[in-house]
Parts: structure tokens; sequence; C-alpha cells
């Protein structure tokens, strides 16, 4: 099925305001066939303003389709995917300047889809926090939201808190100077943007590991949980060296930093789902990072590979018992997971599907069928916060050392 392109993408950015609204020229917004709930037709103005207020995407992950506001001040934003059809996962990110702290309304339309992403708040883009049920209206098809907004000064609105680019370049350049990991490019994406690796020595002695993540751009939970799993892997306790003594890693953070920095809902520079390149390998980023991986390999087996996502719920997506080289590892690491929860009185479970499709080129059955190993997806909920996916990350990065090295003794 061919792609719709959004031409919004491609032309001036916003559309919109003054006391009417504006698209800009040569550029249209269209409308998902099940929208029904598109904004009002308003009168084109320019720039996405009124009175004091400017609302604005000029920066990296910042995103929405068009801009209108209507004569009292009501803003419209029309939030549409790069392409169709896809999976509807609704990014959206905007500054908004409000010197007066004045009530500023801003009506959300997600193109016939649900929301799926609560909006957040912040100051600066680092601390983030949702927006409480008071400032937020959802309409009955959950396919709008209004959003009552009165803090003064600047201030950003995200769907998830935003991870961009510079943050991956500080995390990477921040844990190799501080352990035994190596930070390196890999290649560049479609785009021109640096794929950014990082890797322990290598030792032809040990077993070898591989870690993925940011495959699509809205995933940010599975993001904020790789963090702080690369970093459990590298800390100095026991647990943690012994692992490493057994142990070479090759992360791979962040795989799609074209539609990271273009707030894409899905896809890469492309308009292709790199987790449906695995194999097929069309796409330069997948085509650098499996070329990076063979590097690392050499004539050394693979042992495990885990890709970090996002979804409506915690979740690991593994083979069957009884598939892979390690028959019984994923069942055994998904139990030691929701032990270990338990025990430190997490109000958090994980669950676990095992399934093969051959029929999709996704990095899981890649792994699983060209190494026979537990190849497996690591799906964090969307609505965990920053502190409980960092919490998770921990818990997943303990549990999985403590299986792997079980494994070995066998």
């Amino acid at each position: 099925m061919s792609l719709n392109k959004r031409s919004i993408f491609k032309c001036a950015s916003v559309v919109v305001l003054g006391c009417a609204l504006v698209i800009t020229a040569g550029c249209q917004y269209q409308k998902s066939s099940n929208d029904s709930t598109q904004a009002p037709t308003l009168v084109p103005s320019e720039p996405c303003e009124h009175g004091n207020i400017v609302i604005e995407q000029d920066f990296e992950s910042g995103q929405f389709g068009e801009c209108r506001v209507d004569a009292k001040g009501n803003f419209y934003l029309n939030i549409v995917p790069e392409a169709t059809p896809i999976n509807p996962s609704p990014w959206y990110a905007f500054k908004v300047a409000n010197p007066d702290a004045e009530n500023i309304n801003v009506q959300l339309h997600f193109s016939g889809y649900w929301y799926r992403y609560w909006p957040k708040f912040s100051r600066d883009k680092h601390s983030w926090q949702s927006l409480s049920r008071e400032q937020v209206i959802a309409n009955d098809e959950q396919k709008t939201l209004t959003l009552n907004l009165a803090e003064q000064g600047d201030f950003y609105i995200a769907a998830q808190p935003i991870v961009d680019n510079q943050h991956y370049q500080q995390w990477v350049n921040k844990i190799s100077a501080l352990s035994d990991l190596s930070a390196s490019q890999f290649g560049q994406s479609d785009g021109g943007r640096a794929l950014l690796a990082l890797q322990t020595s290598v030792d032809d002695s040990k077993a070898n590991i591989v870690i993925l993540g940011r495959q699509h751009p809205p995933e940010v939970t599975g993001a904020m949980a790789l963090f702080t799993f690369v970093e459990t892997l590298m800390a100095n306790d026991a647990l943690a060296q012994d692992f490493r003594e057994h142990f070479n890693l090759l992360i791979l953070p962040n795989l799609n930093p074209d539609g990271v920095a273009q707030g894409y809902w899905r896809l890469n520079n492309n308009f292709t789902d790199l987790n449906r390149d695995w194999g097929a390998f069309n796409e330069p980023e997948i085509q650098h990072a499996n070329a990076a991986i063979e590097k690392f390999l050499g004539e050394n087996p693979l042992m495990s590979m885990l890709d970090f996502h996002s979804t409506k719920k915690n979740i690991l997506y593994t083979q069957k018992d009884g598939q892979s080289r390690f028959p019984q590892f994923a069942n055994n690491w998904h139990q030691a997971i929701n032990q270990e929860l338990r025990e430190q009185n997490q109000d958090i479970t994980m669950a676990r599907k095992g399934s093969h499709n051959p029929k999709l080129n996704t990095a899981k059955r890649y792994f699983y069928e060209r190494y026979d190993i537990p190849a497996i997806t690591v799906e964090l909920d969307d609505v965990n916060n920053q502190s409980e996916a960092e919490s998770l990350g921990r818990v997943i990065a303990r549990t999985y050392m403590q299986q792997l090295l079980e494994l070995r003794t066998q």
C-alpha cells in the first residue's frame, strides 16, 4: 500500500492566527477518513499567535501539523502523521509563550486517531509532569483534547517527556566517561544524523549481548528504561562486575534519530518503519546497525538481543517456551522480574507473550531466526512516569544479569 506522505512537513510548519486561522500557502491538512473532530474552519492569519500569546514548534522533536486561532483567542492544533497508513501514536510537542499569565484554551485534533498520550508540561524540557485532569478535557471519542493553560512565561507541552538527540549524545558522553563503555558513531541516518554506539572491549572468551533502542520515536518510556538498564549493567556492584566478566556488550540506543528530531509518530526519514526492515535491510539505519553488529560479533556467537519499545502495558514479547537454544530463558526471566517487583512492593507487573511471526521483519524475528537466541522486545507502559520507567529499567537489568549468569553455568 502506498504511503500518503504529509506535505505539511515539507512546507512552512505553522499556519494560523491573529483573530482568525491560517493555513500556510501550499500546505493542506488532509482529514482522516474517520476524523469526526476536525477543527472548525477559520480565517487564515500568521503567525501562530494571539495578542502576547505565541505557540511554536521550532525545536527538535517539536511538532504539530497546523495551528489555528478563532476570534476569541482559542487555539486549534491539528496533529497529523508523517504518512498513512500508520500505527496510531500521535506525537505532539510545542512551546507556549504566555507573558501575562492569560487563560489559554488549546484544542488538539488527532486526525481521527485516539490521542494515546496524556499531555505533559515542562519549563525546561528536562523536568516533566502530567497535566492535571482539571486542565484537560477529552471528547467522547477521545480523538480531541482541550487544554486549559494559565501558566505564566515560557513552557512546553508534549505527548511524552522529550528525549531528543542531544539527550542521547549527552548520555553517551557521560556513561562512556564513567564506565568501561567506549562511544562511537557507527554510521549516519538517512538525514545525516549520527548513529551512536556504546561497546565494551571485545573478549573472545565472553558471550555477546546486543541492546537496541528507539526505533519508534514516541516510545519514550522504553528509552528511559534503556538508560537505567545500561547504567545498571555498568554499575560497580558485584553482580554487574561478575556479569561483565562473562559478557561483551553492544548498545545501539537511538536507531531513528531523524524520526526523533522531526517528531514523527513511527517512521524514519524515508517513511519506513525501521522495525519492519530487519532482514530486508533497505534503510540506512538498519544497514549500518547490522554491519556494526556483525563486526562486533566477528566469529563469536550472539547469546541474547533486547529491543526497547513502549506500548499500552509493561510486557515482554518473547519466543514461545521451547524455542531458541535457551528454551526456558524468557520464562525464567519473566518470573524473576515479577518476583523482584513484588519484593520491592512495587505496584507494577510485567506481562509476557510468547509468539513468532515469520512474516514481520522485526528485530525480534530476525535475531531469533538467524542466531537461534532469545530475542526479546521489552515494552514499557506508555503511562509509566520517569521514575517508574527508570525503576523498571533497573529491575529488568538486575534480573537479566542474574538469569544470563545462571545460564552460563548450565
